[in-house]
């Protein structure tokens, strides 16, 4: 059983690996899950194949940061692809399949997460996140207004410039 140390001191992004771990459970392939515990006091979690793809022996750029992540993924991609043996008349059709198929999981997610559909939501629910306020619990005229939108123009919404006039 690997125990990763060798990422020790290296780095993802511009932060350094303080610590590894291996978290309990595993990704959807099976496989390890690390846990790098950074010097800026955060922890990610990757897969051993990303890991090794994102991690540099010297600080680097959130851009470069982000073009090792996505030329990771658009290999493993063009792996797949390559290996299905896929007509070239099909990659678009295939593509945007995958396009829509995350775009509605992330409206689902998103639904949920709010506790409401989109068509649902209403400014106040949005001034509720800012404030703390549970999904589906309702802002009663006994809480306090400081920053309740409509009542004194106040809030997270409105900005600061609200409060100076």
């Amino acid at each position: 059983m690997n125990s990763y140390q060798e990422y020790i001191d290296q780095y993802i992004g511009e932060n350094q690996i303080k610590l590894v771990g291996i978290s309990e459970r595993k990704s959807l392939l099976g496989k390890d899950i690390i846990v790098f515990f950074l010097d800026n006091q955060m922890n990610v979690e990757y897969s051993e194949d990303l890991a090794i793809a994102i991690i540099t022996k010297e600080k680097s750029s959130a851009s470069d940061l982000q073009n090792n992540f996505n030329n990771y993924i658009t290999k493993k991609i063009l792996e797949i692809l390559l290996d299905s043996e896929i007509k070239l008349s099909d990659i678009q059709p295939l593509l945007n399949k995958v396009d829509n198929s995350i775009a509605q999981n992330m409206t689902k997610a998103n639904d949920i997460l709010w506790g409401k559909d989109f068509y649902q939501r209403t400014l106040k629910d949005v001034q509720d996140i800012f404030n703390g306020q549970p999904k589906g619990e309702e802002t009663t005229s006994e809480t306090s207004n400081d920053n309740n939108v409509v009542e004194t123009g106040g809030s997270e919404l409105a900005g600061d410039s609200a409060n100076q006039a």
